[in-house]
């Protein structure tokens, strides 16, 4: 049996391993199951594991700027927001289709939470996010063309599937100021 956990682990198969060790550990919560069953158990836990892997990775790699859920979305009437509006948008179609989404509203009024919620629901769908304060980005382009690596960060922003910039209103007033 060490030479199976072993092998799992060279295999990069750590979630299989450890649930083949619990049911060692606990044979009679087993006994009733048959062989591919007790196999299947093991395949789905490490299969959990690496889709848990998969989602902080990509939870990790968006940046976004608040912990948003979908789930906890609120539709207030002064928001002027309904439930069936965002439906399409938290399935991800217009990401298929590489429609823009512009979220516009009053300051403190969600559009931050929003865009989380809907970069966060794109995270769990397996898609490549990135958030970025729209001045931030600018700033980061602007360095990357004296140093060089524009060129990659563009490539870098075209491999994502879904691009939330934040604080518009924000960045153009500082355009204005500045230029």
């Amino acid at each position: 049996m060490d030479l199976i956990m072993t092998q799992l682990r060279q295999l990069k198969m750590a979630a299989m391993a450890k649930a083949l060790e619990l049911q060692r550990q606990n044979p009679h919560n087993y006994s009733g199951l048959s062989f591919e069953e007790r196999l299947g158990l093991l395949v789905e836990q490490e299969q959990l594991s690496r889709d848990n892997t998969r989602l902080m990775r990509l939870r990790k790699e968006a940046g976004l700027r608040l912990r948003a859920s979908p789930e906890e979305l609120k539709y207030p009437a002064r928001r002027g927001i309904r439930p069936e509006q965002l439906t399409p948008l938290l399935q991800g179609h217009h990401l298929n289709y590489g429609q823009n989404v512009l979220i516009t509203g009053a300051t403190g009024c969600g559009k931050t939470y929003l865009a989380c919620a809907l970069g966060e629901q794109a995270c769990r769908q397996n898609k490549k996010v990135r958030y970025y304060r729209l001045g931030r980005l600018m700033e980061a382009l602007k360095l990357g063309h004296s140093d060089g690596s524009y060129l990659k960060q563009l490539s870098q922003l075209q491999k994502l599937d879904l691009l939330i910039l934040d604080d518009w209103g924000l960045c153009s007033a500082t355009i204005r100021m500045t230029g």
